[in-house]
């Protein structure tokens, strides 16, 4: 029997595995990354839609100074004081280097250990509660590096290592995109 997939938030955002998140240019990407992530860190349902409650690691490759503003926006919108289950890195990885992959993966594994305990009737905790749940590249372009984004032998290894994240961490990999010129899909190679 085929499981049905977790959510982290219910019917919009996969519990695990790579998800794709593109739009055009200043049509709110990065607004709906950042709430979907703040949400998953909170356990504030989205939308009136369930959110599992976890770890998140926020890759702001672009507007990193705006974020600020953004989070203590969503933050008095919630009335919430703070958001301690979320970490922002603020600049680009290397995602074409495995090496960083794997030291990334390490780092957050040391961060967010994935011990889980038995708690009867085939169910398992992780040890402190919360796991790492999402991990956010917001954008592809800004960490794609200098190669061709049309070309599959520049974007299958990029797509391979978000995966290769993914799967070694157990978290969804949200990646934040752009949509193609004519704004009728996705830019770049149909791997994506």
């Amino acid at each position: 029997k085929i499981q049905t997939p977790p959510w982290l938030i219910y019917k919009v955002l996969p519990g695990y595995g790579v998800a794709l998140l593109y739009g055009a240019p200043e049509t709110g990407k990065s607004f709906i990354a950042i709430d979907w992530a703040l949400c998953v860190a909170t356990g504030e349902p989205w939308r009136g839609f369930p959110t599992r409650k976890g770890h998140v690691l926020y890759i702001a490759s672009e507007g990193g100074e705006g974020i600020r503003k953004r989070v203590a926006a969503w933050l008095d919108a919630h009335n919430l004081k703070d958001a301690p289950n979320i970490q922002w890195l603020l600049g680009t990885m290397d995602f074409e280097d495995e090496n960083t992959v794997a030291e990334l993966i390490g780092e957050l594994e040391r961060c967010y250990p994935t011990t889980l305990v038995h708690v009867g009737g085939g169910e398992f905790e992780h040890v402190d509660g919360l796991s790492l749940e999402l991990i956010v590249v917001d954008t592809l372009a800004r960490n794609f590096g200098a190669q061709d984004e049309n070309s599959f032998e520049a974007m299958q290894p990029f797509i391979n290592a978000l995966q290769v994240l993914a799967n070694g961490t157990g978290a969804t990999v949200l990646l934040v995109h752009h949509t193609n010129a004519l704004g009728t899909r996705e830019r770049g190679h149909s791997s994506l």
